[in-house]
Protein backbone atom coordinates (compact mmCIF):
# COMPACT_ATOMS: atom_id res chain seq x y z
CA UNK A 1 0.00 0.00 0.00
CA UNK A 2 2.74 2.42 0.67
CA UNK A 3 4.44 1.97 -2.49
CA UNK A 4 0.72 2.94 -4.25
CA UNK A 5 0.12 5.87 -2.13
CA UNK A 6 3.43 7.35 -2.99
CA UNK A 7 3.27 6.15 -6.99
CA UNK A 8 -0.11 8.57 -6.55
CA UNK A 9 1.68 11.91 -5.35
CA UNK A 10 0.74 11.28 -1.41
CA UNK A 11 3.41 12.18 1.21
CA UNK A 12 3.10 9.09 3.60
CA UNK A 13 4.95 7.17 5.96
CA UNK A 14 4.84 3.32 7.18
CA UNK A 15 5.90 2.89 10.97
CA UNK A 16 7.09 -0.35 11.77
CA UNK A 17 6.84 -2.00 15.13
CA UNK A 18 9.59 -4.15 14.61
CA UNK A 19 13.60 -3.35 14.24
CA UNK A 20 12.69 -4.38 10.13
CA UNK A 21 10.57 -4.86 7.92
CA UNK A 22 8.70 -7.84 7.58
CA UNK A 23 5.68 -7.72 10.55
CA UNK A 24 5.02 -10.80 12.29
CA UNK A 25 6.95 -12.46 9.67
CA UNK A 26 10.56 -11.46 10.33
CA UNK A 27 9.73 -12.32 14.30
CA UNK A 28 8.60 -15.51 13.33
CA UNK A 29 9.96 -18.90 15.12
CA UNK A 30 12.95 -20.52 12.95
CA UNK A 31 10.96 -22.80 10.50
CA UNK A 32 7.73 -21.17 10.31
CA UNK A 33 6.64 -21.20 6.05
CA UNK A 34 3.51 -19.34 4.60
CA UNK A 35 0.38 -20.74 4.15
CA UNK A 36 -0.24 -19.20 0.67
CA UNK A 37 1.73 -20.13 -2.13
CA UNK A 38 4.04 -17.43 -3.94
CA UNK A 39 2.10 -17.56 -6.65
CA UNK A 40 -0.73 -15.62 -4.64
CA UNK A 41 2.14 -13.70 -2.14
CA UNK A 42 4.33 -12.50 -4.65
CA UNK A 43 3.47 -8.19 -5.52
CA UNK A 44 2.33 -8.55 -9.23
CA UNK A 45 4.59 -5.14 -9.68
CA UNK A 46 7.81 -7.32 -8.43
CA UNK A 47 8.60 -10.30 -9.70
CA UNK A 48 12.25 -11.59 -8.67
CA UNK A 49 12.02 -15.45 -10.38
CA UNK A 50 10.98 -17.67 -7.01
CA UNK A 51 7.32 -17.11 -7.57
CA UNK A 52 7.23 -18.69 -10.61
CA UNK A 53 6.62 -22.03 -10.01
CA UNK A 54 4.28 -22.39 -6.88
CA UNK A 55 6.57 -22.71 -3.59
CA UNK A 56 5.57 -21.89 0.69
CA UNK A 57 8.02 -19.56 0.87
CA UNK A 58 9.95 -19.57 4.36
CA UNK A 59 9.18 -16.53 6.47
CA UNK A 60 12.72 -15.43 6.29
CA UNK A 61 12.57 -16.08 2.25
CA UNK A 62 9.10 -13.76 2.84
CA UNK A 63 11.02 -11.19 4.36
CA UNK A 64 14.33 -11.32 2.21
CA UNK A 65 11.20 -10.67 -0.75
CA UNK A 66 9.75 -7.84 0.88
CA UNK A 67 13.08 -6.62 1.66
CA UNK A 68 14.09 -6.82 -2.02
CA UNK A 69 10.50 -5.15 -2.83
CA UNK A 70 11.35 -1.82 -0.73
CA UNK A 71 14.97 -1.75 -1.98
CA UNK A 72 13.73 -1.58 -5.49
CA UNK A 73 10.83 0.98 -5.35
CA UNK A 74 13.06 3.27 -2.94
CA UNK A 75 10.53 2.84 0.15
CA UNK A 76 13.32 2.12 2.71
CA UNK A 77 13.27 6.75 3.55
CA UNK A 78 9.01 6.00 3.94
CA UNK A 79 9.20 3.21 6.50
CA UNK A 80 9.84 4.21 10.45
CA UNK A 81 10.79 0.97 12.15
CA UNK A 82 10.82 0.50 15.99
CA UNK A 83 7.87 2.81 15.64
CA UNK A 84 4.23 1.88 17.08
CA UNK A 85 0.83 3.90 15.76
CA UNK A 86 -0.90 4.67 18.99
CA UNK A 87 -3.55 6.93 17.45
CA UNK A 88 -5.08 7.01 13.61
CA UNK A 89 -8.12 9.07 12.86
CA UNK A 90 -9.62 10.51 9.82
CA UNK A 91 -10.59 14.30 9.44
CA UNK A 92 -12.88 15.83 7.92
CA UNK A 93 -11.14 17.11 5.15
CA UNK A 94 -10.43 13.18 4.01
CA UNK A 95 -6.95 13.06 5.06
CA UNK A 96 -5.70 11.14 8.31
CA UNK A 97 -3.97 12.23 11.26
CA UNK A 98 -1.87 9.84 13.39
CA UNK A 99 0.78 9.76 16.46
CA UNK A 100 3.32 7.49 16.51
CA UNK A 101 5.32 6.30 19.56
CA UNK A 102 8.94 5.63 19.33
CA UNK A 103 10.58 2.30 20.85
CA UNK A 104 12.58 3.00 23.12
CA UNK A 105 15.36 0.54 25.22
CA UNK A 106 12.98 -0.16 28.33
CA UNK A 107 10.23 -1.05 25.76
Amino acid sequence: MLKECLDRGFACTAFEQGSRIGGAFATAYEGAQLTSSSILTAFGCHSDGREASPTFWSAEDYVQYLQAFERRFGLTKHVQCGSTVVEARGSSTSSWAGRAAARTASS
